[in-house]
């Protein structure tokens, strides 16, 4: 496997929840936008929202490949696999004071405290057990290591046609300040 292959396999696995991210916030904002904005107000923000999202991902992927020392090679899917949960937890962190907005707004002033005191208990329970039930998964099932790695394949096929709307994201955001 070629440097490049390993980094684009990386950089799928770091970039694919910052972009999931990115965009359940812009579609979350978008109707609140529409009513305020032009529809080119609107598409330039969004335009903003990829070209973050593509910088935080190249930062997310140099810290990954610094903090493994090297980029991480064809066979190790365990560690892809730990990037993926860990990102796509962190997804689910950021969006909680919106989740919690919602909930204490339908609730009882007297069960808002017990409601967000079980949802931080059971975040950190379900990141380890999402990551528990990987590693058994990997151990157990004979083709585990299939699998993920044609998880981290797809997840290419998906960046590919997120690197292009950030690339088009990114011309818009030069283009709208030089």
């Amino acid at each position: 496997m070629t440097f490049f292959q390993r980094f684009a396999r990386l950089f799928a696995v770091c970039a694919f929840p910052v972009h999931i991210w990115a965009l359940m916030v812009y579609f979350y904002d978008l109707p609140g936008l529409m009513m305020r904005m032009s529809p080119s107000d609107y598409l330039a923000h969004g335009s903003y929202v990829l070209a973050f999202a593509l910088l935080e991902s190249a930062l997310l992927t140099a810290l990954c490949a610094a903090l493994t020392g090297r980029l991480t090679p064809a066979g190790l899917p365990a560690a892809q696999g730990r990037l993926f949960i860990s990102g796509t937890w962190l997804v689910f962190l950021h969006l909680l004071p919106k989740a919690g907005e919602r909930l204490a707004a339908g609730l009882p002033a007297r069960l808002v405290l017990p409601a967000f005191s079980a949802l931080l208990v059971a975040l950190p329970v379900s990141y380890a057990a999402a990551l528990l039930g990987h590693h058994r998964w990997l151990r157990r099932t004979p083709h585990a290591h299939q699998r993920t790695r044609a998880l981290v394949e797809r997840l290419e096929v998906l960046m590919g046609l997120y690197l292009l709307l950030d690339c088009a994201a990114l011309f818009n955001v030069l283009a709208r300040n030089l």
